[in-house]
């Protein structure tokens, strides 16, 4: 978690401690938005599959759009022996 110190300073805010400088711990990303992750991952057969690259959007509607685009051209009615895909990140 990434976080940073700040300072809070006076009387009326830190109560009984009057001028005293007190700290606290901010989480830094508490107001960051969340990117939705697609991850495009290569797929050979008898080597197995690997992420060959991350890519981020804002919505769930761009990130769906790129996987739909991506994929289109997956429509083989054989698999493959080598070939990749889109898809989004998995939530944990």
């Amino acid at each position: 978690m990434v976080v940073k110190e700040l300072a809070v300073l006076g009387g009326s805010i830190c109560g009984d401690y009057g001028n005293a400088m007190h700290t606290r711990k901010v989480d830094k990303m508490a107001n960051a938005k969340k990117k939705v992750k697609v991850l495009i991952i290569e797929s050979e057969r008898d080597w197995g599959q690997r992420v060959d690259e991350v890519k981020e959007f804002d919505t769930d509607k761009e990130a769906d759009d790129y996987i739909k685009k991506y994929n289109k051209s997956n429509n083989k009615s054989v698999v493959p022996d080598w070939y990749m895909y889109a898809t989004k990140e998995k939530k944990r």
